[in-house]
């Protein structure tokens, strides 16, 4: 990805990527991969809203982080806002 020539590492360290996801256990980890690549410093928050395909299992991993939204964030809609709730522990 282009963009991430331009980001310096002090900068990569506090974009938080949101992955918003249901049930996509076919390509959750390339997706993830991708993201990593691009940004390596980034944090990583997949929202799984449910999902019924195991996609959150494959989304686990070390340098990530998978939520659940809560009842009233199970829209796509809610996204920014719980991210920013779970990324601002974070710091």
């Amino acid at each position: 990805m282009p963009f991430s020539n331009h980001i310096h590492a002090s900068d990569a360290a506090r974009i938080a990527v949101l992955v918003a996801c249901y049930n996509k256990a076919a390509s959750i980890r390339h997706v993830v991969r991708d993201f990593r690549k691009a940004l390596p410093l980034s944090n990583i928050y997949v929202f799984d809203n449910d999902s019924s395909d195991g996609t959150a299992d494959l989304a686990r991993g070390p340098d990530m982080v998978v939520c659940a939204p809560a009842a009233d964030e199970k829209r796509f809609a809610y996204l920014p806002l719980a991210g920013l709730r779970h990324s601002s522990k974070d710091t």
